[in-house]
């Protein structure tokens, strides 16, 4: 019977400048510059679309990147989403669940970050400046490279923002060829969840 209140800050839309793409870029790699001695996670739980999103996991000592991914992330959605899937499909997600530290190795040089946790190009707003303002967050601290794997899975996004980006904060080897794939899986499942059986081949082909 209690009612809740969120207060934001009124964004006024303005039209995209000669300059937005590149403040996009520079802008998301100084959100994701490391955060010395951190944790993956968040001190409170939080939401995805209408899912809950665990950012904490039980435990005195905070776990590993690839734990995290694997039970906080990963996990929860296959769960629900398992049954629409094949034997074979189930094998070899079995297999990358146990090989998971193998999947994210690179991942260490960079560290961990903020991000924005549900970067598509529907979250990003140009102010009347031309300036870029990133919307409706599910924040946690967590690999860089997730925010970057989103806004490639979903597009809407120019050349010139990830240009932008990798000018300031170059990608690992290892992110094209395994790492982006790894990380999709997470919205594609969450899809699967919300949407159904579009979002299936998305996820076969990872």
């Amino acid at each position: 019977g209690q009612r809740g209140w969120l207060a934001l800050e009124l964004i006024q839309s303005g039209r995209v400048g000669p300059t937005t793409d590149e403040r996009l870029g520079h802008g998301l790699a100084r959100l994701h510059r490391p955060i010395p001695g951190t944790e993956p996670g968040w001190e409170e739980d939080g939401w995805i679309g209408s899912f809950p999103q665990r950012n904490r996991l039980p435990g005195s000592v905070g776990p590993s990147w690839p734990t995290f991914w694997r039970d906080a992330r990963l996990l929860p959605q296959w769960r629900l989403a398992s049954g629409r899937f094949e034997s074979r499909t189930k094998r070899l997600w079995d297999r990358l669940l146990d090989r998971l530290d193998d999947a994210l190795r690179g991942r260490e040089n960079d560290g961990l970050s903020m991000l924005h946790g549900d970067l598509w190009s529907g979250n990003v707003l140009v102010d009347v400046s031309g300036e870029p303002v990133l919307l409706d967050p599910a924040l946690y601290r967590g690999h860089r490279e997730v925010d970057i794997a989103m806004m490639e899975l979903f597009g809407g996004f120019s050349t010139a923002v990830l240009e932008a980006y990798r000018e300031r904060a170059p990608l690992g080897a290892g992110y094209a060829s395994v790492r982006s794939d790894v990380y999709q899986l997470y919205p594609l499942l969450v899809h699967v969840n919300l949407f159904g059986e579009g979002y299936v081949a998305g996820v076969r082909a990872r």
